[in-house]
């Protein structure tokens, strides 16, 4: 505690200086590498993305009805593709990965694949020869 005023001292902050785009357009939906992705699944499972708040499209993609139990699984998708986008983001970021979109939608399949093959273990033989 001793070091906090010298180093507050010494930390700066300029408006409009900082670049959050990827933060903001690419994780949360509204650009196009995280619309790319949003617009690929939300389309398999009957959600229309437009361009609305995160959170008001988690609540339509969650208060949509489910005929079957797979699709309950699926209605989960979205935890699956925040996930998949927040490690692409912190690799890109962080790491030197760089952020491809069929990389990522190939990620989030592949967790989506092992939700179902957990719930229904006698579909993931058919599943493992499509990997």
């Amino acid at each position: 505690m001793k070091n906090k005023v010298t180093a507050e001292a010494q930390i700066t902050w300029k408006i409009n200086s900082g670049n959050i785009s990827f933060w903001w357009d690419d994780w949360l939906g509204d650009g196009n590498f995280a619309s790319n992705i949003w617009n690929f699944f939300s389309a398999a499972v009957g959600v229309q993305h437009v361009h609305i708040p995160l959170r008001s499209f988690l609540m339509r993609w969650w208060r949509q009805e489910y005929k079957n139990e797979v699709q309950r699984l699926l209605i989960q998708l979205p935890l699956i593709i925040l996930w998949n986008l927040w490690k692409n983001r912190c690799a890109a970021k962080y790491g030197t990965m760089q952020s491809n979109t069929a990389r990522v939608k190939f990620l989030i399949l592949k967790d989506a694949i092992h939700l179902l093959s957990t719930d229904y273990p006698y579909i993931q033989s058919g599943v493992a020869q499509c990997l």
